[in-house]
Order: C-alpha cells, then structure tokens, then sequence
C-alpha cells in the first residue's frame, strides 16, 4: 500500500532534515513514498492553506512538518504550527516513529 507523503519546511527548507526524515521513513513506515516537499513562511495562514491543499486537492496520506518551532523555554507567540495544524485537522492521530537501532 502506499502512502502518499508530504514534507511541509516551516519556515524554510532544511536539506539535511529532508534527508534525515526520507531515510527515517524508509527504515520504518513501509510504503511511504515523498511525493510532495515544500517551504512555507512562519505564516498561519499561508500554512493552514497549504495543509488544506495537500490534505484536500492532492489527497496526501501523511504530512510531516519539519520546523516552526523555536528553542526556547516555554511556547512562543512565534510558533503557529500546532494551532494552524489543529485548525485544519479533522481528526487527530497521534504516531511516534523512533529512531532505529
């Protein structure tokens, strides 16, 4: 079966991330395959259209965000994608992937 996935880089794309998740995936979720990878800026509206795009018109599978949160004590009124995230879902499934070893 596949498993049409998507990386979604908030707020920009992070190379050695894409590569770390691709292999992580091909390791440990059997069937998925990246079909869509893009970039968006810490905006939440730019964000919730674009999640609601690749979830509704491409009819992805998976979507992995990578990004968006800051290193910092405590949350940030700079971090939107749990919120944007939670706007846009219908209903939350909670999956862990670990790492190999």
């Amino acid at each position: 079966m596949l498993i049409k996935t998507g990386l979604l880089h908030i707020p920009r794309f992070d190379e050695a991330a894409s590569q770390s998740i691709r292999s992580l995936l091909n390791q440990t979720v059997a069937g998925s395959m990246v079909v869509m990878e893009s970039a968006v800026y810490s905006q939440r509206n730019w964000l919730e259209e674009t999640l609601r795009q690749w979830s509704d018109e491409e009819e992805l599978d998976f979507i992995l965000t990578v990004g968006g949160c800051y290193p910092a004590p405590g949350p940030s009124a700079e971090e939107i994608v749990p919120e944007a995230t939670l706007s846009v879902i219908e209903r939350l499934s909670l999956i862990h992937i670990s790492e190999p070893t």
